[in-house]
């Protein structure tokens, strides 16, 4: 089967399914579901901040409990996967926030915290684990990163923050025609990832 025919069957599979694809090694299927979801991610990042995380951490920690959610989602379990992988993503978040705190009450105690030496990771999750999850998240995002020009990235990351095409072309100096032709061009090119 050609990769693109691949691709092609991948879209026409449920969530539930990719997720057991991803269980299997299958990484383009994580490519079909990180479309899929990143625009929920960043929604749901935009709810949440932390001394010394940028919408970026939050967005990579967002990632990193996506693949964390296909990983373990079991379709058995009674819970959708939308709702499952969500819930992953806010206790990503949620994590990040404990963690913020517990570095700026250790930090005004003038001891060096444990934190700030370990990957943003859950305590209970496998070390080696966390580094393969974040070296396969970091792989995925850089091939669509990529793919964009260093403008549609500009607009795809303020458009996934919220920002409307006025406040985008503000932001950006550009005409929101030019914003709305640079989202076209981001649609077509994570449809052909």
């Amino acid at each position: 089967m050609s990769e693109n025919q691949h691709e092609k069957n991948l879209r026409e599979l449920s969530d539930a399914q990719l997720a057991k694809l991803i269980q299997d090694g299958d990484e383009s299927a994580f490519n079909e579901i990180f479309k899929r979801y990143i625009r929920l991610i960043f929604s749901i990042a935009s709810k949440y901040s932390a001394e010394s995380f940028e919408k970026s951490d939050f967005v990579q920690e967002g990632l990193i409990g996506l693949l964390s959610a296909c990983r373990t989602f079991d379709e058995n379990a009674g819970a959708s996967f939308k709702n499952y992988a969500s819930l992953c993503v806010e206790r990503r978040f949620i994590s990040i926030i404990k963690k913020a705190s517990q570095r700026k009450d250790t930090a005004q105690n003038g001891v060096v915290s444990i934190y700030d030496l370990e990957l943003t990771a859950d305590s209970s999750s496998d070390p080696e684990e966390i580094v393969l999850s974040k070296e396969f998240l970091q792989s995925s995002y850089k091939k669509f990163r990529e793919k964009l020009s260093k403008l549609e990235y500009e607009v795809f990351l303020q458009y996934m923050s919220g920002a409307k095409y006025a406040e985008i072309s503000e932001n950006l100096n550009i005409t929101e025609k030019a914003v709305d032709n640079a989202l076209q061009r981001i649609k077509k090119k994570m449809s052909e990832n």
